[in-house]
């Protein structure tokens, strides 16, 4: 047996943290965190970027003891993690995996890594047959990352179907938001959250461009029962960032989310018969859309749109038929989307298999 800081080696963070949290998805540099969401976002800061010859790293959340596999350089958000490097006797990929069927309790506040995983006992297993276990695991892993890239292409097929489709989009009638839908502006402070609970939170952090995610964030059924429930979103509905720096992001609200609730920054967009919710969302990724609500964008660092000027904003509507029938493209795209997902839930606990069966 050795001890596991015999095989890895830790930096502190603290040179990479960004200075700022404005992040864009149209910047270079993502920011990472060793939790679930992973990238936080991207940033444009060219200084002190984690270096391209030091990779590859895991980053190691030193208080839930969460890591990641990092083969690309990066910023981090803050300095609550350790960025772990191999010694010449470890592929650090295959103490990833090790970190990774790692169970301890972290309700402590403290600092994990020195204190209960340096000192770790591990197998002293050979390089050779550390490489041997690492290639068997990445078969499964490749697969995984295959099947996220293939729901990206599908996001991308469906904007470039709307843009063959509608063609012709400025020649539609045009409508305002106000006058083709009905929406639920959320305002006041956002509750107290928890990583656990019983009703979802859902804030602009849960909204991409064009896509949602997960965020584990919760409230109590209490705190939803006595105040969260300002109007009624549905699934379907389409969330849209009114300020901040993700100020302009929408994307649907998934169909298999049955009970949730909404915070400050998001408002709740809900097409009446005029307008497909499809369509909808399609059109609010496009420049045209992007356009419209800059031209009602206030602030500097905290630019945003204000409820009555939202209103304000036209929308072009095709004839309902077309409108359908993008919607019908969609649905099969989604199938598509949640076969993949489905795949990806599959390998991933096979995954989990063989890392047990590997290191218990």
């Amino acid at each position: 047996m050795k001890y596991l800081d015999e095989y890895l080696e830790y930096e502190q963070p603290t040179k990479y943290i960004v200075d700022s949290d404005i992040y864009d998805d149209s910047y270079e540099i993502p920011v990472l965190t060793a939790g679930q969401s992973f990238v936080l976002g991207y940033t444009n800061e060219k200084n002190n970027i984690f270096p391209e010859n030091k990779l590859p790293v895991i980053i190691f959340d030193d208080f839930t003891t969460s890591t990641q596999f990092v083969n690309f350089p990066f910023k981090v958000k803050s300095s609550a993690m350790k960025i772990l490097h191999s010694t010449d006797k470890a592929n650090i990929k295959y103490f990833y995996y090790f970190l990774k069927n790692i169970k301890i309790n972290t309700e402590t506040h403290k600092r994990y890594w020195i204190s209960e995983f340096s000192k770790m006992e591990v197998p002293d297993i050979s390089l050779e047959e550390q490489n041997k276990i690492v290639a068997k695991l990445d078969l499964i892993n490749d697969s995984i990352e295959l099947k996220k890239l293939m729901i990206k292409d599908i996001d991308n097929i469906l904007l470039s179907q709307f843009y063959k489709m509608f063609n012709d989009i400025n020649n539609y009638e045009l409508k305002t938001l106000k006058d083709c839908s009905n929406f639920i502006d959320y305002r006041g402070h956002t509750p107290l959250v928890t990583e656990t609970g019983e009703i979802r939170m859902i804030n602009a952090k849960s909204v991409g461009k064009g896509y949602f995610k997960y965020i584990n964030e919760f409230i109590t059924k209490e705190l939803y029962d006595s105040w969260m429930h300002r109007g009624i979103p549905n699934t379907g509905d389409i969330l849209f960032v009114t300020e901040g720096h993700t100020f302009g992001n929408s994307c649907l609200i998934p169909e298999e989310l049955d009970i949730f609730a909404l915070g400050q920054r998001v408002i709740t967009i809900q097409p009446n018969e005029n307008l497909n919710n499809k369509y909808l969302w399609a059109y609010m990724q496009t420049k045209f859309f992007a356009d419209k609500i800059n031209q009602f964008k206030t602030g500097g660092t905290a630019q945003g749109i204000r409820s009555k000027d939202l209103l304000k904003v036209t929308i072009p509507i095709p004839p309902k038929k077309l409108q359908e029938a993008y919607a019908n493209f969609y649905d099969q795209l989604m199938l598509q989307k949640s076969s993949c997902k489905k795949d990806i839930e599959d390998l991933e606990k096979l995954l989990q298999l063989k890392i047990n069966e590997y290191f218990n």
